[in-house]
């Protein structure tokens, strides 16, 4: 068999289709995927898939498929899952022609109408959602998708006369759902413990990146992220999602999409045709077509690849029509409002093919008006307009966005954190000229007036006679923490002194009456320092592991006030003992902490 003359004569009766099955092995480098191979040209037939011996027999006597044949010949060899020419035997094959693995895609027409990308639309609506998730305005439900009260809250946001009465569910405004899966995926949102969406210290940095570089980084985020075409645009459902390499399925499209000449409109059916014809199994790399489960949209079921169309070439042609468009790297064109070809933009064709990055126009300044207006202009920066709709409130505007410095947005600003002199500096910074002084002077009188009226909690020591509280003072049972007198009769006691108070007092046989704990604070003192010690715990944990955590600051210092001192060292002292014993089991040295710094002894 392994004489070059024998194979001569064996190739030489080898039937069309025979030899065509052969030479799409040998063009698999001799090892092909048996799911590949048999799906053209037929598999083995086993005697265990018949009913009994003769029923095999009579099979037998049916011509054999081109892929039996070959193997009957000892030209194949059947492996797991795969067919394999001996490696002797393929080194004696006459060469096979190069398999095709660059699309042809011939120039489409001009259509009747052109949907044109435009990056800037998907950084507006992702800036918006960032805006939202600053306040916690935007909550998941256990599905995975927005609330409805979110979703309301995203179309007043658009239009504010918006009465939001079409989607219920998130499902329902495939354009979100997108945007929000786009910007999970890049590391600009996350899901929080309390379930509402917040942005991440990424997202500060993507709105100062270039456009080339904030194209690619939501590129990116798309391909990582769960944002399914098959779902959102055909309402397919993968039941055995976990046979299935969504991420690496989007990039292999990217790689075929590539390959469009830049500014050239490609037909979309001719794009499907060409990659079913150079690469089919883009999406499936094992070649099998039975293992998603897939169901459509009127529950027929949609496993094999005679489905190809309905399935990859559907995801291919969502992918160059809808999603490059959405991200802003692919102009769409549509005749009878059906989409029938997509171009590449610049920018997109930057990305995919590595053309020559297109130049991006200078970013515009903001135009602080005498009449508490800013002006947005249409190429103002994404970090600008963050920032200001976190000091200002929209107010109208379309292509040039107006928001206005009201009294409320400022002193809201003033709430969160941000400084008269951070919001002055931004005006001055980002606007094109130094921002008018009765704006200024406003600002700082607004600045001015915030922290007059505080609410704070506290309880209520009182006596009958002030000199009953003297007393109480005075007595060393008691052991009187610190106060602040409001009226002779009157003392505010600490909240987290409170609970430890009242039992002293009882003990002391005052005849203490009244509700000293308060519905706002069921917790008793042993009970808020194991809150306390699992905050500082999961605090660090999570900043050893380098991933967000929702224990913020803030939080631990809200709770840390409702104890007294003695508690919060003995929480922060079993926190750390904790952290300590899991950084042994996890083969770490401990870790000294000295203030915020953290060094390993």
């Amino acid at each position: 068999m392994l004489e070059p003359q024998a194979v001569s004569r064996v190739l030489a009766r080898l039937g069309p289709r025979e030899r065509a099955a052969l030479t799409l092995a040998q063009q698999h480098g001799g090892l092909i995927p048996a799911a590949v191979l048999e799906r053209e040209f037929g598999g083995l037939r086993a005697h265990t898939g018949y009913p009994n011996p003769r029923a095999y027999l009579l099979a037998l006597e049916q011509p054999s498929a081109p892929t039996e044949r070959l193997w009957t010949l000892g030209l194949l060899i059947s492996a797991e899952r795969a067919y394999a020419i001996p490696s002797e035997l393929l080194a004696l094959l006459p060469p096979a022609p190069e398999r095709q693995r660059a699309l042809q895609l011939a120039p489409a027409g001009a259509p009747a109408q052109v949907a044109e990308a435009d990056p800037r639309t998907i950084e507006r609506n992702l800036l918006l959602l960032l805006t939202l998730a600053q306040d916690a305005l935007l909550e998941v439900i256990p599905a995975g998708g927005l609330n409805k009260a979110s979703l309301a809250r995203i179309a007043r946001a658009w239009d504010p006369a918006d009465s939001f009465s079409g989607a219920s569910r998130e499902e329902h405004w495939p354009y979100i759902q997108f945007v929000r899966r786009v910007a999970e995926g890049a590391g600009l949102l996350r899901i929080a413990a309390d379930s509402r969406l917040r942005p991440t210290p990424a997202a500060v940095d993507w709105l100062r990146l270039p456009p080339l570089e904030r194209a690619r980084q939501l590129l990116d985020g798309w391909a990582a992220s769960k944002w399914d075409e098959l779902a959102g645009f055909q309402g397919i459902k993968v039941q055995r999602d976990y046979f299935r390499d969504l991420p690496a399925a989007k990039r292999a499209a990217l790689r075929l999409i590539g390959q469009a000449p830049a500014g050239q409109w490609v037909a979309l059916a001719d794009l499907a045709a060409q990659v079913r014809l150079v690469e089919p199994d883009f999406a499936r790399p094992d070649g099998r077509y039975d293992t998603w489960g897939l169901i459509g949209s009127h529950r027929e079921p949609l496993d094999g690849f005679h489905h190809w169309d309905r399935v990859e070439g559907q995801q291919i042609r969502h992918i160059a029509g809808d999603t490059l468009r959405w991200l802003g790297l692919a102009d769409l064109g549509l005749a009878d409002e059906r989409a029938v070809s997509f171009r590449l933009s610049p920018l997109g064709a930057a990305l995919l093919s590595g053309a020559d990055t297109p130049p991006a126009p200078a970013a515009e300044p903001l135009v602080v008006q005498p009449n508490f207006e800013v002006l947005v202009p249409a190429h103002a920066s994404p970090y600008a307009r963050f920032q200001l709709a976190r000091v200002a409130a929209r107010s109208g505007g379309a292509e040039v966005a107006i928001y206005t410095l009201t009294k409320q947005s400022v002193q809201a600003a003033l709430q969160r954190g941000i400084s008269l002199e951070d919001l002055v500096r931004f005006l001055r910074e980002q606007g094109a000229n130094e921002p008018p002084q009765n704006v200024v002077a406003s600002l700082r009188e607004w600045a001015g007036q915030h922290g007059q009226v505080t609410l704070r909690r506290g309880v209520l020591l009182e006596a009958r006679e002030p000199v009953l509280l003297e007393q109480i003072r005075r007595d060393k049972r008691v052991r009187m923490p610190a106060f602040e007198p409001l009226a002779e009769a009157a003392w505010l006691i600490p909240e987290g002194d409170a609970p430890a108070l009242a039992d002293r007092l009882r003990r002391a046989g005052y005849g203490l009456s009244g509700d000293d704990a308060g519905p706002q604070a069921p917790l008793r003192e042993h009970d808020l320092t194991v809150v306390y010690a699992a905050l500082e715990f999961y605090a660090h944990a999570c900043a050893d592991l380098a991933i967000e955590s929702d224990a913020g600051a803030a939080l631990r210092q809200r709770v840390a006030r409702l104890l007294p001192d003695r508690a919060r060292n003995r929480a922060y002292q079993s926190s750390r003992q904790a952290l300590d014993r899991l950084r042994e089991r996890l083969g770490e040295r401990p870790i000294t902490r000295q203030g915020d710094q953290e060094t390993r002894s």
